[in-house]
């Protein structure tokens, strides 16, 4: 399915960034040699348990506010480095998240140690959000962002398989994830009333569409597309 911010995004002028100088070709084996991959690494396994797998939530075209953002990776020359930064966040032990930013083809990593609470988000075109979190093995997967996450908007159109009270957006995103009674393919989460409804439609199903509503939160699960 097609996303706006995918690897596949470029965008050819770059002469309207103020840093763009400073990610000249010459610079970026020098950047990238200060974060190196230590493959494997047992410290990966302490964000997660023995029987999980840290993977990603992605939020495109948003970015954080606040916290401290560290290069995580740059290449001028390759325009699909999401699956690089991905690794690089995967295989650090403080590595949370990470933001993409598409038109001058870095990553930064938000890490354990740069902020404190939770991080609001602001809209930001170009750029792409991935947040941090544990899979368990038992759940099959062959992608690094199991699921999209679109902010501030609710279904229309089509009815839940079944709704869960009283939980987190990330109870609400596992549930999806580990449900077996029916193929889990999306779900939306209120955080008002902390309600989830799970879907067994995409976007590309016909009868769910999404609309803007305040607070509501769309989630597409990539791992059944």
């Amino acid at each position: 399915m097609g996303f706006p911010g995918m690897d596949s995004f470029m965008n050819n002028d770059h002469s309207q960034s103020s840093h763009h100088d400073s990610l000249q070709p010459e610079n970026v084996d020098q950047m990238n040699s200060r974060f190196p991959i230590n493959y494997p690494s047992s410290q990966y396994y302490k964000k997660c348990a023995p029987n999980a797998r840290f993977l990603f939530e992605k939020v495109t075209s948003f970015e954080p506010i606040g916290g401290h953002l560290t290069l995580l990776y740059t290449d001028l020359q390759n325009p699909g480095i999401v699956t690089e930064c991905a690794r690089r966040c995967e295989h650090s032990s403080l590595c949370r998240a990470f933001v993409i930013d598409y038109y001058h083809q870095t990553c930064h990593g938000l890490f354990e140690n740069s902020s404190v609470g939770l991080l609001d988000l602001r809209l930001s075109m170009g750029k792409d959000y991935f947040e941090g979190f544990c899979v368990p093995n038992f759940v099959h997967c062959d992608k690094f962002w199991p699921f999209d996450r679109i902010i501030d908007q609710a279904v229309i159109g089509a009815r839940p398989e079944e709704v869960v009270r009283f939980v987190s957006r990330p109870e609400c995103r596992t549930r999806c994830l580990e449900e077996k009674k029916f193929r889990c393919s999306s779900a939306s989460y209120n955080s008002f009333t902390h309600e989830c409804h799970l879907y067994s439609e995409t976007r590309d199903s016909g009868s769910l569409n999404l609309q803007f509503s305040k607070g509501i939160d769309f989630m597409e699960n990539q791992c059944v597309i």
